[in-house]
C-alpha cells in the first residue's frame, strides 16, 4: 500500500508525465543521430525518429 507523502496526488501525475516527455525526446534525438551518422540520409532519420527507442534497440542487438 502506498504510504502518504504528503504531496497532492497530481504532483506525481505531473512528475511523471515531464519525465515521459524527457524520455521521449531524448530517445527521439539518439534515435536521429545514429540514424543520420549511419545512413547519412536525414529520411531514414526522421523515420528513425518517429520510431525513436525501437530503433535504438534495434541498432544494439544489430550491431553487438
Amino acid at each position: 500500500m502506498d504510504q502518504p507523502t504528503g504531496k497532492p496526488p497530481l504532483y506525481h501525475y505531473v512528475t511523471a508525465n515531464r519525465t515521459v516527455q524527457r524520455g521521449v525526446t531524448f530517445g527521439s534525438t539518439l534515435a536521429i543521430a545514429v540514424s543520420y551518422v549511419t545512413n547519412e540520409s536525414i529520411f531514414w532519420a526522421i523515420v528513425h525518429g518517429l520510431f525513436s527507442w525501437f530503433y535504438i534497440i534495434y541498432f544494439i542487438l544489430t550491431r553487438s
